[in-house]
C-alpha cells in the first residue's frame, strides 16, 4: 500500500512539475532502478510514471533489483518534493505517511487501496 501511494504521488508530481524538476535531486542509480523495473518510462519530454503494475512493471518475482532500492529512491524523491496541489504544502513523504496512518489495514483489496489512494492524491479524503 505504501509503495502504491508513493508511486501515485510521484506520478502527480511529475504531471504537475515535470520529471526534470521532480527527479532533479534523485541519483542516477535510483532513477535507473525505477526505469529498469518499469515504474519510470522514458519519453521525449523526460519520464512518465507507470502506476499500474500490470501495465509495465517487472513482475514482482522478476524485479531487476530487490524492492529496497525502489523504496529508497521513492522515499528520497518524495522527501525532496512538496505536494503543491492540495492545501498544506507538505513533503510527498509526509503526504503519503498521512494517508498510511489513516488507512493501513482498513481496506480489503489492492483495488480498493488504488481507488482510495487516487482519491486522496486528488485532494479527496481517501474514503470510498
Amino acid at each position: 500500500m505504501t509503495r502504491t501511494a508513493r508511486i501515485a504521488v510521484l506520478d502527480r508530481m511529475v504531471r504537475e512539475h515535470g520529471s526534470e524538476e521532480t527527479l532533479s535531486e534523485a541519483d542516477e542509480d535510483g532513477i535507473d532502478v525505477l526505469v529498469d523495473n518499469g515504474i519510470l518510462v522514458p519519453t521525449e519530454e523526460g519520464f512518465q510514471v507507470e502506476q499500474n503494475p500490470e501495465d509495465g512493471w517487472a513482475p514482482w518475482d522478476e524485479f531487476a533489483y530487490d524492492l529496497n532500492p525502489i523504496d529508497d529512491t521513492l522515499d528520497h524523491v518524495l522527501r525532496d518534493n512538496i505536494v503543491t496541489w492540495c492545501e498544506g504544502g507538505v513533503t510527498g513523504e509526509d503526504f503519503v505517511n498521512s494517508y498510511k496512518d489513516r488507512f493501513v489495514g482498513e481496506l480489503d483489496s489492492q483495488e480498493d487501496y488504488r481507488e482510495s489512494i487516487a482519491d486522496y492524491v486528488d485532494c479527496g479524503d481517501g474514503y470510498l
